[in-house]
């Protein structure tokens, strides 16, 4: 067991100096000097690779692994992407009134309908566009042209409305409700009492509802409405790659695509939307399912790292072995490598598989 100390861990990267390239072992020195985190992290993976055995097939595994940390997560800087930052900002809770979602009880009122009518051709609403989605996230990448197009055109058309606003209101009738101080949550203020997102009322039933607009209570939204929706649509294309390519993406790790980007609202048994409170976690999850996703599980990488792993593939075998470049190809597949790049100009993003794939 290696001590995690600095100059221990330090004197621990000669198992690996035949193993990797002169530059990933700078990197690894640098993370040990400047980072505690990182230092435990590479003691135990180090610690790990010995205990299986470095030229055991778990070994190897081990640390293709430790490559895929280093230049997927520790160096890599995509969360930076303004769209993926967002979703660990203040902002988050607007993102969690706007996003995008769909009933389970329209979906079962369309069934019954669609039933009633099968002789007649059925016109999407607002509402049923969402469950012509359902269908559509299922499966995108074995959509026909036809229905892949319509399902692009929802995205890059998509305009927010805060449906979840509909369940909570502030709590005006409540007089022993004091001034909450400020917090990490997204601060609302009303004009009447200075409230948290979480210090709202909630209505159970439809006739206690009460819609809180835009002009009643601006300031429950952080973000103007272009910047939302591009943020929003962002978010959706970047998953609709991901799942667009998911051979790719998935062909490396046991992690899946198939989760759809779109919130779910259930029923309970009397055919009723379940209580705002649960609803609101059911979006705050999503959120967060979606952020673990484009940050963590399947990251695009930014073109100096592309840049740096193109050049250690294709350094000579003076450099670094056959065996080790097998390393790096291991990392390289373990999430699918691909690049994001952000044209502000535009308002657009745009994804592209890395030539590094093709290396594979």
């Amino acid at each position: 067991m290696i001590p995690v100390t600095k100059e221990t861990v330090l004197n621990s990267l000669c198992i690996l100096e035949s193993q990797f390239h002169y530059k990933t072992l700078d990197h690894l020195e640098n993370f040990i000097i400047n980072s505690t985190t990182k230092r435990l992290s590479i003691a135990n993976a180090i610690n790990q690779i010995l205990n299986c055995g470095i030229t055991t097939a778990q070994g190897t595994k081990l640390k293709s692994r430790l490559l895929w940390l280093i230049y997927y997560q520790w160096l890599n800087k995509s969360r930076n992407l303004p769209h993926i930052a967002i979703l660990r900002s203040e902002n988050i809770h607007d993102l969690v009134t706007h996003w995008p979602y769909e009933r389970d009880h329209d979906f079962l009122i369309h069934n019954s309908q669609h039933m009633e009518t099968k002789n007649e051709k059925y016109k999407h609403n607002n509402n049923s566009s969402h469950i012509f989605l359902r269908d559509m996230w299922k499966s995108p990448s074995n959509l026909s042209k036809r229905n892949l197009e319509k399902l692009q055109n929802w995205i890059q058309t998509y305009s927010s409305k805060p449906w979840l606003l509909e369940y909570f209101i502030p709590r005006k009738d409540n007089k022993n409700v004091k001034k909450v101080k400020k917090s990490r949550t997204s601060n609302v203020s009303t004009g009447l009492d200075t409230i948290t997102f979480d210090d709202l009322k909630v209505f159970q039933n439809e006739s206690d509802m009460a819609l809180i607009t835009e002009k009643q209570y601006p300031a429950i939204n952080t973000l103007n409405e272009i910047h939302r929706d591009d943020t929003i649509r962002n978010i959706l294309q970047h998953f609709l790659f991901l799942r667009m390519n998911s051979l790719v993406f998935n062909m490396g790790s046991e992690k899946s695509l198939d989760l759809s980007p779109i919130v779910y609202i259930p029923m309970n048994p009397l055919g009723l939307d379940i209580p705002g409170v649960r609803i609101k976690n059911i979006f705050r999850r999503k959120i967060n399912e979606l952020y673990e996703i484009l940050a963590y599980k399947f990251p695009a990488i930014t073109a100096e790292i592309e840049l740096e792993l193109q050049e250690i593939l294709g350094s000579d075998t003076h450099s670094i072995s056959k065996k080790s470049k097998n390393l790096y190809k291991g990392a390289i597949i373990y999430s699918g490598t691909y690049l994001v790049t952000d044209r502000t100009e535009h308002r657009e993003l745009v994804f592209k598989i890395s030539s590094l794939m093709n290396r594979i």
